[in-house]
């Protein structure tokens, strides 16, 4: 648990952390949970505890009774809590530079994709993922607006919260999209043509980016033969090199990580065209500096060119900030500080409390 985002955390609360893991580590052991899933456990630990009366009376199946799709990534701070949606993968870990950033401003929630542990089918469709996430969403909140973020994929799904939260009269009070095109199009898939080698290679790319780490998984494909329709030796080679680079578990199973690749190539295969609307609710884009014209469908491209990249199609009142980095290098060191301060100043306006 050591690099999970707890600098704001107080010893009490650590020690106390402590004692429930020694408790749970063997069982949490056998059943492998990756570092992502780890997060969820964390904050599921304390509801379980507070029903159970203690940590030495719960048991590993009552905090798995207890899953939502909210991941605890910073507990401290006051105001609306901000609830983070992630790119294709839907791991809520890209976020982690930002999360530090903002440390101490408010709480703060990743959104975790149902399919990440690598047993559960993902969703396909944009409203369902949507609707499983809505009443932790609202439970979270409390009397507090509901603030929204996504990047990429995750900029589509925060928007489809926002308008369902809204149909049942919840109050959103902002929406930030993170490097996405207004939805408004029907998107061409072009990931129909790619080998299960091309998948394999896609994902070490995305994870490259976000994390620094250089997997060498291209090099290790090639050197080891693997041709383009070997999805599982793909699959196996991408998994040593993970392990071998530690951004993976050694002893976590192959599922665990088979999850992140389902619900990676389920996000990118998925379509979503967003019905008509004019949400009232503030949005903020914020784009990347430097966009990637050759991987950037026509389409998408078309959108992109119109105002707000098409936003004030669908919601009122869009304002429209650069900040540095790429698509994915716009959520990692040094380009993340500019977005965590224009985040900062695009939700100082928004109340602290719903108006009654």
């Amino acid at each position: 648990m050591k690099d999970l985002i707890r600098e704001e955390e107080d010893e009490a609360h650590k020690r106390w952390l402590r004692k429930i893991w020694k408790v749970f580590s063997r069982e949490i052991k056998t059943r492998a949970y990756n570092k992502t899933q780890r997060i969820i456990l964390d904050g599921l630990i304390a509801q379980a505890v507070e029903r159970s009366g203690g940590p030495d009376n719960v048991t590993i199946d009552q905090l798995e009774a207890a899953w939502t799709p909210l991941a605890t990534l910073a507990r401290h701070g006051s105001g609306a809590p901000l609830f983070l949606f992630p790119g294709a993968g839907g791991n809520v870990l890209a976020f982690e530079p930002l999360v530090r950033r903002l440390a101490g401003t408010r709480p703060v929630y990743g959104i975790q994709a149902v399919g990440l542990d690598g047993h559960t089918p993902p969703y396909t469709d944009v409203p369902t993922m949507a609707a499983v996430m809505l009443t932790a969403i609202e439970t979270a909140a409390g009397t507090h607006p509901v603030l929204l973020a996504g990047h990429s994929f995750g900029g589509s799904l925060a928007f489809e919260v926002a308008r369902q939260l809204r149909a049942r009269g919840t109050t959103v009070g902002w929406l930030g999209i993170f490097d996405t095109p207004a939805p408004i199009f029907d998107a061409e898939d072009v990931t129909q043509s790619w080998s299960e080698t091309d998948w394999v290679r896609r994902l070490a790319g995305d994870i490259e980016q976000m994390t620094g780490a250089r997997l060498g998984v291209d090099a290790a494909l090639t050197a080891h033969g693997v041709i383009a329709t070997d999805g599982a030796r793909a699959f196996e080679v991408l998994a040593e090199r993970l392990v071998a680079t530690g951004w993976w578990p050694a002893d976590a199973p192959r599922h665990a990580l088979a999850g992140y690749l389902n619900v990676y190539r389920a996000n990118l295969a998925t379509r979503y065209r967003a019905p008509a609307s004019a949400l009232d609710v503030p949005l903020t884009l914020f784009t990347a500096a430097v966009q990637d014209l050759h991987g950037t469908t026509p389409a998408a491209a078309a959108v992109q060119q119109q105002p707000g990249w098409g936003w004030p199609h669908l919601v009122r009142g869009v304002s429209q900030q650069e900040v540095p980095g790429d698509h994915l290098g716009m959520l990692t060191e040094p380009h993340v500080a500019a977005l965590a301060e224009a985040v900062r100043a695009a939700l100082a306006p928004v109340p602290h409390a719903v108006s009654t």
